[in-house]
């Protein structure tokens, strides 16, 4: 990853060399006699002529090495700002996995909740169901009957096998 952040790095810094170094060859060339100038009697004489188009061009360089620090200062933030940013979406990716996973952890126990209500239910369900038979077998009186002077439940026990004959 840091090949890919330096190669930009790089590229910007010979583009900004390539502006600086234009800007430099754009500006005029001075042209410096090779004799000096006469001074008029009401002139006084200069000692140091040349000095302020030295300093000129020396303040001009300085000016261009300042930017040239600032741009190249920017450029280091910027990687920085973008290894930063690349480590910002691995976690958020990294966080999206994490809950993707919460997200099919919760589907399952909420499945597994659905089941178990379901069961509960159904028991609910089977018990009130015993519970009601419970209350008409109690409910419910059986009264022997006399059939042909006998009765039933008697006749039932004692005469098991006749009632297979019929």
């Amino acid at each position: 990853m840091d090949d890919n952040v330096e190669r930009p790095v790089k590229q910007r810094e010979k583009h900004v060399r390539f502006l600086l170094d234009e800007e430099r060859n754009a500006r005029p060339k001075q042209q410096y006699r090779k004799t000096p100038k006469k001074l008029h009697a009401h002139q006084p004489q200069q000692r140091h002529a040349g000095k302020t188009e030295f300093g000129d061009e020396a303040r001009k360089d300085n000016q261009i090495a300042e930017m040239y620090r600032r741009v190249i200062q920017m450029t280091e933030e910027a990687n920085k700002l973008k290894i930063e940013t690349c480590q910002l979406v691995g976690d958020y990716s990294e966080l999206g996995k994490k809950f993707s996973s919460l997200e099919k952890e919760k589907k399952d126990f909420d499945d597994e909740v659905d089941r178990h209500v379901q069961e509960i239910d159904e028991k609910r369900y089977l018990n009130g169901l015993i519970h009601h038979l419970e209350e008409v077998d109690r409910n419910m009186t059986f009264e022997p009957c006399e059939v042909l002077g006998s009765s039933v439940s008697d006749g039932f026990l004692q005469n098991r096998g006749s009632l297979s004959e019929i």
